[in-house]
């Protein structure tokens, strides 16, 4: 496995640095290209050093990231700045790629304090946690199930209707959005379109235990089972094209994967990425059709780097760039502005900078009004407490991911500690990598609260799955009588 790494980096160091000997200044590119394939090579090193290394593990998700927002995005920029406008002045600011230097060198110190943290958490300690044995029962996920679907159709329908949206009129499709001048995310969606939206979010609840069962081969995908599945995705699908949420279909998606490897203990089959694929690419030409074409006239790769997602070095950079001065220091209170929701209005964190950093972020650094731009866990530390808050923040939260992998994992037995897994530990760790710690909390426990209450509802106890073993006991004395 070491040399195999070791391969993989050398490889991609080579390529770094032909595309810097073509960029505006080499060496400001091969810097760049080395601090993202260290940050690379420090995420796979817990799979490395340990034999046993499961691959839904946290380094895991870092290492996707870094390769596309870190590394990827590096080569990107560095192969178009000065030709392309999309890098040279969305992405860059018009500013030189010297600028991400410090930004890039705090992305790699993080990593690296985050796996040292990791690493170091070698021992046994756990959370003690006492898990019951718990079974799904068919029956009980048929029902819940057509319930749920039923609700989140009902409610998506409702939804829909609010807005006119026109296929003669394609920009239509971006109404729903409400686009303006100080627009923050409370004033998005009317308040019972909004309503109507966040219930029709149920739908998705029983997807997860539905692919548990097919990819378990409890059930078949032409059966009751696999009809409700798809029809869940359908809905989660149809809800994120007429949302404009790519990223909740990539993160699902990811999710299942990650299910799927747990069950099966392999990854799905290749039919499976390519109708993932197929359904990506089906956005996209949404988008296509929504900008009236002006989604085509940009290259391949600007359509898959021309944004802020994952690991990402250029948002990072102009964020930590910026504080202090653009953006002053938060101090912590970034990272307990989720708290609102539980405050009354006259103790809460009401600032703006807290409670909408996206929007703070995307006026004040970036100059945009229509949109936010959140910060990821590295910038937002920065934010916070400088470079003390990027080593101690990162290297905690390395030890706090090792400890509940090693908790959860013992029970990976337990279909409801699997999608517990994968809700909260690994999707957590999905939305902190790019988003601010306030929306990663609302949005991974918002989803995992459906999920685990649809898991109670169709889920039965061990009192229960004795019972039952019971009465077919005795069914099966009655017969033989």
């Amino acid at each position: 496995m070491v040399i195999k790494v070791l391969t993989i980096c050398l490889t991609l160091l080579v390529l770094g640095v032909l595309v810097a000997i073509v960029s505006v200044d080499f060496v400001t590119g091969f810097m760049l290209v080395l601090m993202a394939v260290g940050a690379l090579f420090m995420s796979l090193i817990p799979a490395m050093t340990n034999p046993r290394y499961m691959w839904v593990e946290p380094p895991t998700v870092f290492a996707i990231s870094i390769f596309i927002g870190y590394y990827c995005k590096t080569l990107y920029v560095l192969g178009g700045y000065g030709s392309n406008p999309i890098v040279t002045s969305t992405l860059m600011l018009n500013e030189h790629p010297s600028e991400l230097l410090y930004g890039g060198l705090l992305l790699t110190l993080g990593i690296t304090c985050l796996i040292t943290g990791y690493q170091l958490q070698k021992g046994k300690f756990t959370v003690p946690v006492r898990v019951r044995e718990y079974s799904i029962s068919r029956r009980k996920v048929l029902t819940w199930s057509a319930i749920f679907i039923a609700i989140g159709y009902f409610f998506f329908i409702l939804f829909a209707s609010g807005f006119s949206v026109s296929l003669s009129n394609p920009e239509s499709l971006s109404a729903k959005r409400f686009k303006g001048v100080g627009v923050t995310p409370s004033d998005r969606l009317s308040s019972s379109s909004y309503l109507y939206y966040r219930i029709s979010q149920v739908a998705k609840a029983p997807l997860y235990v539905l692919f548990f069962l097919i990819v378990a081969k409890q059930a078949r995908l032409a059966s009751p089972v696999g009809l409700l599945f798809l029809l869940s995705a359908f809905h989660m699908f149809a809800l994120a094209i007429f949302t404009s949420n790519k990223s909740d279909v990539l993160i699902t998606a990811f999710d299942l994967v990650l299910i799927g490897y747990l069950v099966m203990g392999r990854l799905l089959s290749l039919r499976v990425y390519v109708l993932g694929a197929i359904a990506l690419y089906s956005m996209s030409l949404v988008a296509s059709i929504r900008s009236r074409g002006a989604f085509d006239s940009y290259s391949f790769f600007d359509k898959i780097f021309a944004n802020r997602y994952f690991f990402e070095i250029t948002k990072s950079s102009h964020i930590i760039n910026s504080v202090p001065g653009q953006v002053e220091y938060a101090f912590g209170q970034s990272f307990v502005a989720w708290m609102n929701l539980f405050l009354p209005k006259s103790v809460e964190f009401s600032n703006d900078y807290f409670t909408n950093m996206g929007f703070y972020l995307a006026r004040n650094v970036f100059g945009l009004f229509n949109s936010g731009v959140p910060p990821g866990i590295v910038a937002e530390l920065y934010m916070n407490f400088s470079l003390v808050g990027v080593v101690a923040g990162m290297f905690l939260y390395g030890m706090l991911l090792r400890v509940m992998h090693r908790t959860l994992a013992a029970h990976f037995n337990s279909p409801f500690i699997v999608v517990v897994y994968v809700l909260i530990m690994i999707r957590f760790s999905a939305f902190l990598i790019n988003n601010s710690f306030n929306v990663a909390m609302l949005k991974s426990c918002g989803d995992s609260i459906l999920v685990v209450l649809f898991l109670l509802l169709v889920g039965e106890s061990g009192k229960q799955l004795k019972a039952r073993r019971r009465h077919v006991r005795r069914r099966r004395s009655v017969v033989a009588r």
